[in-house]
């Protein structure tokens, strides 16, 4: 299993900035992978790329954890829907 974190940043000056960050690696391991864009769709595109080496060994899931900052009067995940961003349960072999 994959374990992500998926955090969504507004800078505080100015918030039509907004960064996605995220860090991901095998569920307990200690090491891990870090990334982030300011577009959802490329960060999320990256992880699963990265997740997909295992794939030739190993039946792939992911788990994702999501926070940080939301919009307002929403919250991070249904930013993620409005975006119409997929965060997959499963990653499958190219």
């Amino acid at each position: 299993m994959i374990a992500v974190e998926l955090r969504r940043y507004v800078e505080p000056d100015d918030p039509a900035d907004v960064d996605w960050y995220a860090e991901w690696g095998v569920q307990g391991d200690s090491s891990g992978v870090e990334d982030s864009q300011e577009s959802l769709r490329e960060l999320v595109d990256a992880i699963v790329d990265d997740a997909r080496r295992w794939t030739d060994r190993y039946e792939v899931t992911m788990e994702w954890n999501i926070g940080g900052d939301a919009p307002a009067g929403s919250t991070v995940e249904d930013e993620i829907r409005r975006l119409a961003v997929a965060l997959p349960a499963r990653v499958e072999p190219s």
